[in-house]
C-alpha cells in the first residue's frame, strides 16, 4: 500500500512539474532556448492581456454618429486633456455607487433615490453630467461600461 501511494505521488509530481530548460531546448527543432525564441517571435494575441482604460469626469460634448453610435467627450477634473469614447446609443448606463448614506449599504432604507428605478441609455446622457466610463483603447475607444454619478 505504501509503495502505491509513493508511486502516485511521484506520478503527480511529474505531471505538474514544468519541463526543465534542457528538455525544452531538446524539444525545440531549431535549438533555440526559450529566451531567444520569445525574442525572435512576436507574442500571440491570446497571450497578451487585454488592457482597459477608464475615465471619470464631466461630459463636455455629445455627438451622434452613424450606425446608432454616439461619441461622448469627457474632461477629467484635474486634466486639461479630454477623452472621447464611442458607445452604442442603446447601451444601458448604470448608477455609480456613492457614499452619501454610509449606514445604508444596500440601498434598502432610503427610498428617495429615483435614479435607481429609471433606466437611461448612452443617448440620454447630457452635457454636464458626471460619468465614469471603462473603455477599450484597442477598439477605437469603444465604451464597455458607463456609469453616471
Amino acid at each position: 500500500m505504501y509503495v502505491i501511494a509513493v508511486q502516485i505521488g511521484v506520478l503527480l509530481m511529474l505531471l505538474f512539474h514544468p519541463p526543465s530548460r534542457a528538455a525544452t531546448a531538446r524539444q525545440n527543432n531549431k535549438g533555440e532556448t526559450p529566451a531567444t525564441q520569445s525574442a525572435t517571435q512576436p507574442p500571440t494575441t491570446s497571450a497578451l492581456a487585454k488592457q482597459l482604460f477608464a475615465v471619470r469626469g464631466e461630459v463636455t460634448k455629445l455627438e451622434v454618429q452613424s450606425k446608432g453610435l454616439v461619441a461622448i467627450t469627457v474632461r477629467p477634473p484635474h486634466d486639461t486633456a479630454t477623452v472621447t469614447v464611442v458607445a452604442r446609443e442603446n447601451d444601458i448606463v448604470g448608477a455609480a455607487a456613492t457614499s452619501k448614506n454610509s449606514s445604508d449599504l444596500v440601498g434598502l432604507l432610503s427610498g428617495d433615490d429615483q435614479r435607481e428605478s429609471e433606466r437611461i441609455t448612452a443617448a440620454e446622457i447630457r452635457e454636464g453630467d458626471l460619468v465614469s466610463i471603462i473603455y477599450d483603447p484597442t477598439a477605437q475607444n469603444r465604451a464597455l461600461e458607463i456609469y453616471i454619478h
